[in-house]
């Protein structure tokens, strides 16, 4: 019997093509700042070899995760993986819920054979810098003019063993 922890109802799967639209609407929302980001994760979504994360309770999505490999030619195994988003509900946050959805994430990339997990967040997002500093992410570079509205990012990303 359950103790009622929200966690015992929480469940992290692989997206399925019905969590597309959903995934795309929450982009649209979280990222209408930085640019047309409902257009942009669903063309993402489209490319050969992405995988999202889905996190639910009772089968209501309430964040994800969008991965890329990125490969060299010939080589089956990916060179590094690209976390290119990770959105948790805004009334869901601060809970866990994101690291859990970091989590598993890191062992979709690591099932790859990937040895390293990059990503780019905003400049000015200091909340998701330090949370992808707590889970072993480090700043690599800057690129001044990441997103499509021209806002600077930061690189990060974290090497496996």
């Amino acid at each position: 019997m359950g103790t009622g922890d929200p966690a015992e109802r929480l469940s992290i799967r692989r997206g399925e093509p019905r969590d597309r639209a959903w995934i795309v609407r929450s982009s649209h929302a979280t990222f209408a700042g930085f640019g047309d980001y409902g257009d942009i994760i669903d063309r993402w979504l489209s490319a050969r070899g992405v995988a999202s994360v889905v996190a639910e309770e009772q089968a209501r999505p309430l964040g994800f995760s969008i991965l890329y490999p990125h490969r060299r030619l010939g080589l089956l195994r990916p060179s590094f993986v690209e976390l290119v988003a990770i959105v948790v509900e805004p009334g869901r946050r601060d809970r866990g819920l994101g690291r859990s959805l970091l989590d598993r994430s890191e062992l979709v990339a690591r099932a790859w054979g990937a040895r390293e997990v990059r990503l780019h967040t905003a400049r000015e997002n200091d909340g998701a810098q330090r949370f992808f500093l707590r889970a072993g992410y480090r700043p690599r570079e800057a690129e001044p003019s990441f997103y499509p509205r021209g806002q600077a990012a930061i690189e990060m990303a974290r090497r496996f063993g």
